[in-house]
């Protein structure tokens, strides 16, 4: 009998035992929840409890003391502070949180002494240091804060807490002493420097006359005055790129290359950067410096190829075409065809030099007897001759030869079936299919392409593949595309005015027909070869005016970014249009490039 009254008692005990616990438990997730539904009454009388019962645990001792604050009840929160600073009287945190509470509450002499007293017990451990700094910074106290970080560094050793102490400068609108500690951080730590650029890219300010980046620019310049510091050097370049400052980014550089006998290695870096963002005239500018080191310097050649490229895409880009920079450009190539080592360099030179006399000199017929001596060549590369047969039947294309294109890009599809190139050739031969007015065979070519590896040729394939798609319509009515796929021809064969007339041929037999967006833009893109720039910008502003949702609109809004510029040099108009295709268009395959060009117009940096 006593055995079973004794499992019972054991048993009721364990019992209440497993309760408490259980309600223990719950207490931190009720009291949380009181807190985050801002019922900070029943919130606190929970955290009381928790708070009394684990005094060192920062989380019930934080939010006892949020409570506390959004009631107003200001007693309670002293005697919680001065409770915590006798039982923990070396640390660090509570001497300051009581400092601070009697210096916002009126008890300025008082809070002051907790507050040199927290600084007197500081531990010199990193975490430390860092949280008692934080509790300075965060109530405005910034040189109480900058004191803690300057104990820690004589602890812990000079630049700990360096990109912090910076930061403090920061909030403090100290900027001399923001941009000479983040100086004498890279001085100290070399290794750092990517740290610091990290930082400054969020500190930095859109507004190159904004008073920290004058300080900081101002800061480095009178710094390399007296230094030696490559670190410093590559700062002041990057941050004058982030400004736009792009001349005095160069002259820095060239400043530099000097001193430290780089022969221009910076400068071709830097020209690649510049060619990248197409600012061809900058990247023309550093390739030219390297060259002028003389052909002996390891990057002359490299340079040299690398300028043929970026006056080559600065030519096209001119409206109108001017038939001098290409006559230039096909003796440049030429030279590095013969210069540059045997390969695909010196291949792509000679081939580029082709496509200029038959695409922009009107000189067809000699550029085609190069390239069938290429095509010819067996001693070549299978892949070489195969391009140089590709732009072969491009060029014949251009002369008006039908028949022998179709024969030459069928050879190129046979031969790399699984390549690059044999798609590429697969396009161009449904493309001619569609000049030619045989839209079936096209159109199940390019459905077959739209799988291709290359995001250019895929692009393009699904592009006719539409065209065709949406105007071989139910009505079996073709005239209208075959007039439209005629003046295709004829603009890609740079026979502008019959292209045009045939265009509005199409617009006045056919008004109500859906190719009407197709043709507002290629009037456009052929006006931009006349340099008609004005009638041009009248068309793709048209396009986008009548026709919002065609699937061209945001092409032609691309466009007209480009135009403002590149052209007319608006970057606030330009700006305008690459955020149009962000906001309107967000599907765009041009929204990638919208977006990096949108962000380079805006202020950020080059690369």
């Amino acid at each position: 009998m006593l055995g079973k009254l004794g499992y019972k008692i054991f048993m009721g005990l364990a019992l209440a035992l497993l309760f408490f616990t259980g309600v223990r438990a719950q207490d931190p997730w009720v009291a949380k929840s009181y807190l985050d539904n801002g019922e900070f009454d029943k919130a606190a009388v929970v955290y009381e409890k928790l708070h009394e019962r684990e005094p060192a645990r920062e989380e019930y001792y934080q939010a006892l003391l949020a409570c506390y604050q959004a009631l107003g009840r200001s007693e309670e929160m002293e005697k919680v502070l001065r409770r915590q600073v006798r039982r923990f009287p070396k640390e660090a945190l509570y001497l300051a949180d009581l400092g601070l509470f009697l210096k916002k509450n009126g008890d300025a002499k008082n809070g002051q002494a907790r507050l040199e007293d927290a600084l007197k017990v500081l531990t010199p451990r990193p975490d430390y240091v860092e949280k008692l700094a934080g509790r300075f910074l965060r109530a405005g106290e910034y040189d109480l804060a900058l004191r803690a970080y300057e104990m820690g560094e004589k602890a812990l050793g000079p630049g700990t807490f360096s990109m912090a102490v910076a930061e403090v400068y920061l909030e403090k609108q100290d900027w001399k002493s923001a941009a000479q500690q983040l100086i004498r951080y890279v001085e100290m730590q070399p290794g750092a420097l990517n740290t610091v650029k990290t930082a400054l890219s969020t500190w930095l300010d859109d507004n190159p006359v904004a008073p920290f980046n004058r300080a900081m620019q101002s800061a480095l310049i009178q710094r390399m005055q007296t230094s030696s510091s490559v670190e410093l050097a590559d700062i002041l370049i990057w941050l004058l790129l982030h400004q736009k400052d792009y001349d005095m980014a160069i002259v820095q550089a060239r400043a530099l290359d000097k001193r430290l006998k780089e022969n221009g290695e910076r400068l071709y870096e830097l020209g690649n950067t510049f060619a990248e963002a197409r600012q061809y005239d900058l990247a023309i500018q550093c390739y030219e410096y390297v060259m002028n080191q003389g052909a002996s310097t390891p990057l002359w050649l490299s340079a040299k190829y690398a300028l043929a490229k970026a006056l080559l895409a600065r030519a096209r880009e001119k409206f109108p075409p001017d038939p001098q920079d290409f006559s230039k450009l096909v003796t440049l190539f030429s030279d590095l065809a013969r210069e540059l080592p045997p390969g695909d360099e010196s291949f792509e030179a000679l081939l580029t030099a082709a496509e200029i006399r038959a695409m922009q000199l009107n000189q067809p017929q000699e550029s085609a007897e190069i390239l069938r001596r290429l095509a010819d060549n067996h001693s070549l590369k299978p892949q070489h001759r195969a391009k140089a047969k590709l732009l072969l039947a491009d060029v014949l294309l251009l002369m008006g030869e039908i028949w022998e294109p179709t024969l030459l890009y069928g050879q190129v599809e046979k031969d790399f079936k699984n390549d690059g190139l044999g798609a590429e050739a697969k396009f161009r031969n449904a493309r001619l299919a569609f000049f030619r007015g045989e839209f079936e065979y096209a159109q199940m070519q390019m459905e077959a392409l739209k799988a291709s590896t290359s995001k250019l040729t895929a692009n393009d394939a699904i592009f006719l593949s539409l065209i065709i798609i949406e105007n071989l319509g139910v009505d079996s009515v073709r005239a209208p595309l075959e007039m439209f796929a005629r003046a295709e021809l004829l603009a890609w064969q740079k026979r502008y005015d019959q292209a045009l007339l045939t265009l509005d041929s199409l617009s006045r037999l056919y008004p109500e027909r859906d190719l009407a967006d197709e043709v507002l833009m290629r009037k456009g893109e052929i006006f931009l070869q006349f340099g008609k720039v004005g009638e041009a910008t009248v068309a793709f502003e048209e396009l986008i005016q009548k026709y919002p949702r065609s699937r061209i609109a945001d092409g032609a809004v691309f466009r007209l970014a480009e135009l403002e510029e590149f052209y007319r040099k608006d970057p606030e108009k330009a700006k305008m249009y690459y955020e149009k295709i962000l906001s309107d268009y967000p599907g765009s395959l041009y929204t990638a490039e919208a977006r990096k060009r949108y962000r380079q117009l805006r202020g950020d940096k080059l690369n």
